[in-house]
């Protein structure tokens, strides 16, 4: 079993995904909606804000 969910940067599209997979036998859906999609949200709403700070990242040189 497996969630995603996308990391939006200031526009919306959506920039990449966080997911995470499981093995089914760990949990059923219902608690993996419950349990770990509030979570994988949350997640990717902290990666999509930091996205939003101007100078958070440097890019990397070209070798």
């Amino acid at each position: 079993m497996a969630l995603a969910v996308p990391v939006r940067d200031r526009d919306a599209p959506a920039v990449a995904a966080v997911n995470v997979a499981m093995h089914s036998s760990r949990r059923t859906v219902e608690q993996c909606l419950a349990e770990i999609l509030p979570e994988l949200r949350a997640a990717a709403a902290g990666i999509g804000a930091d996205l939003h700070i101007p100078g958070c990242f440097t890019g990397i040189p070209a070798a």
